[in-house]
């Protein structure tokens, strides 16, 4: 039994959500960065550089067993594709429509 108290970093902006699996805790930070923690509350990672839609993360994120990746909103029409073992990050568009710009 530890009785030495445990203390997390400082966090880099407010949370927006957390979400909780066996082995890994995801701390959605409003800055579009996760902090992961393993399961003794120790950061085990970050993900930074993600792209977030005015909405944020709707969807949320979800570990995807099949790929070991994580999915979340990306840009409008856009799903993220995250890979935290090669740290390769990919946005995929799921709506397959023209962008159209605003006209002056």
């Amino acid at each position: 039994n530890n009785s030495d108290p445990s203390v997390v970093p400082r966090l880099a902006a407010d949370i927006v959500g957390i979400s909780v699996s066996e082995t890994t805790t995801a701390v959605k930070l409003l800055n579009n960065s996760v902090v992961l923690f393993d399961p003794q509350d120790m950061p085990c990672g970050e993900l930074t550089g993600l792209s977030r839609n005015s909405s944020g993360w709707p969807a949320g994120l979800l570990w995807d067993n099949r790929s070991q990746s994580l999915l979340l909103n990306g840009d409008v029409g856009h799903v993220q594709v995250f890979n935290p073992a090669t740290t390769d990050s990919y946005s995929i568009d799921i709506t397959q429509q023209n962008f159209l710009s605003k006209e002056n």
